[in-house]
């Protein structure tokens, strides 16, 4: 009677390994693309309406306020997205959009995480002229992303006292969107 030996051999165990590693591997980097890909959208919709903000300013001749809200009133620093993006004449300068105060633009913001840090304000404004009032800086991390750490997913829009917009960009080559108004890598709004 021929023994029967049941199991693996460790070429097969081996060849097992080596394939569900690969398919891990390749789970994880598909999971960096998407949230460097949710990333580039969020501040792609930022900048797009900043810009739309500063050029509405200077073509009405009017001041122009941005923030985010939840109630399409009152401006909000830190948001998700159940917030959505104003545009809005602030005729009485309160930084809060009243019935009788025009909205130029209310949209839905994309999935994730954000916060606008400008010298503790909830808003940001241009002048006739296109110039900010207020220079800040939104940050950007995708959602569920631990407050304070360093992530692919993080990005910051700076707008500065000419109210031009400018993103984060990966400087060094280490994959993390280097800080525009600091030394360091950007990091997810705590």
């Amino acid at each position: 009677m021929a023994n029967r030996h049941h199991g693996h051999t460790l070429p097969d165990l081996l060849a097992a390994l080596a394939i569900s590693g690969t398919l891990a591997a390749g789970t994880v980097t598909t999971t960096s693309v998407l949230q460097a890909a949710r990333a580039e959208r969020a501040i792609n919709f930022l900048e797009r309406h900043v810009q739309t903000a500063r050029s509405t300013a200077v073509h009405s001749g009017r001041e122009v306020t941005v923030c985010a809200s939840y109630d399409s009133a009152a401006c909000v620093k830190r948001w998700n997205s159940d917030a959505k993006l104003l545009l809005f004449f602030d005729a009485d300068r309160d930084k809060y959009r009243d019935v009788d105060e025009p909205l130029i633009l209310e949209k839905q913001v994309p999935k994730g995480e954000y916060q606008l840090r400008a010298s503790n304000r909830r808003y940001l404004r241009f002048k006739r002229s296109g110039a900010a009032r207020d220079n800040g800086s939104w940050y950007f991390c995708a959602a569920g992303a631990e407050p304070g750490t360093l992530s692919k997913s993080a990005r910051q829009l700076t707008v500065n006292r000419g109210g031009r917009p400018y993103r984060s960009r990966d400087r060094d080559g280490d994959g993390l969107h280097d800080n525009n108004t600091a030394n360091g890598p950007v990091s997810c709004p705590d």
